[in-house]
């Protein structure tokens, strides 16, 4: 059973945002937009999610603990390592609290966390092979966000860095044919010129990206050749609408400035709560239906295995036995 003294405090760095939007994006290009609603704050919880498993690696770094890379076998992420400790698969969770009255509640008492759930989606679950050895590692990201063009503007006044983002529907990010989209064509209506990051895959099915610098009223095509657009990343903040047309599919998505959303964190602590095998997790834990509230969530959005973070194991422990290997 773990503690709130065993819980390990590791302060949020700017890099840990970097990463998880970096991922996110690249993720984004393969998963052909296949997220639920709310597509946003989904969004930020994959962030949080990579956030974590970066704070994870700077600690197993500073403190000297021995760990293994193993790249992934799943060939729409093929950037993504796996973390073994004493030669058991590290399968990580971190859960984003973004809520400042939860915030605030954690932070002046970290047992609070000790109630809280930690979670695996059902289909999740059944669908991945691990060993009964393998090790789950959940963690808790607390960070504020922008949920609304009014907070985002807040921070905009504060000189706060963001990640405004759009996701194109499916025609174009999963089309049904696997052909060119043609010269893509993009107009802005902006008062200044904005930057876009295009992202989205070639014939091959790999990533790609592409910058451009839109001025006002200028229509500007694009030099690469894109088979699937996934989204669309814009700097500064913009005031206008943005289109974008496709040739091939005949069709122009007109953008508007309510449409983008910021996935940034701002982030505050990362914490390790604990880890259990996955055997002990399967023996435990008990079914949590699809809208439950919990610590994490006002609804869980989805199906979901859960037991309390308090039935975890030390991490300490873990790193001591890793050690000891």
């Amino acid at each position: 059973m773990v503690s709130a003294s065993d819980f390990i405090l590791i302060p949020y760095t700017p890099d840990m945002t970097l990463a998880g939007v970096a991922y996110t994006c690249h993720w984004l290009t393969h998963s052909h937009n296949d997220i639920e609603s709310p597509i946003f704050p989904n969004l930020r919880r994959i962030v949080a999610d990579k956030a974590m498993e970066l704070a994870f690696r700077h600690h197993l770094v500073e403190y000297h603990i021995p760990h293994k890379n193993l790249s992934s076998p799943n060939f729409t992420d093929p950037d993504r390592y796996a973390i073994t400790l004493g030669g058991r698969r590290c399968d990580l969770h971190g859960f984003l609290l973004g809520q400042k009255n939860v915030i605030r509640r954690v932070h002046g008492n970290l047992e609070e966390l000790l109630k809280a759930d930690a979670l695996i989606p059902s289909e999740q679950f059944v669908s991945e092979i691990h060993s009964d050895h393998d090790l789950y590692i959940f963690g808790i990201v607390t960070a504020l966000v922008t949920t609304d063009r009014r907070e985002l503007m807040r921070a905009l006044d504060k000189s706060q860095s963001n990640y405004l983002i759009y996701l194109l529907p499916k025609t174009w990010s999963n089309p049904e044919q696997w052909v060119t989209l043609g010269r893509l064509a993009l107009k802005s209506e902006n008062i200044q010129p904005i930057t876009l990051v295009i992202g989205g895959q070639i014939e091959n099915m790999q990533s790609q990206t592409q910058e451009v610098i839109l001025p006002p009223g200028l229509r500007v095509e694009l030099q690469n050749d894109f088979y699937s657009l996934a989204y669309l990343h814009v700097t500064p903040n913009p005031n206008g609408r943005i289109g974008v047309h496709s040739p091939r599919l005949s069709q122009t998505i007109i953008i508007q400035p309510n449409d983008w959303g910021n996935i940034w964190l701002y982030g505050m602590e990362v914490i390790l709560c604990g880890y259990i095998t996955h055997g002990e997790f399967r023996q435990h834990a008990h079914e949590l239906p699809a809208g439950s509230r919990v610590l994490q969530y006002r609804q869980t959005p989805e199906k979901s295995l859960a037991l309390p973070v308090a039935n975890l194991h030390p991490m300490q422990e873990l790193f001591e036995l890793a050690t000891a290997a």
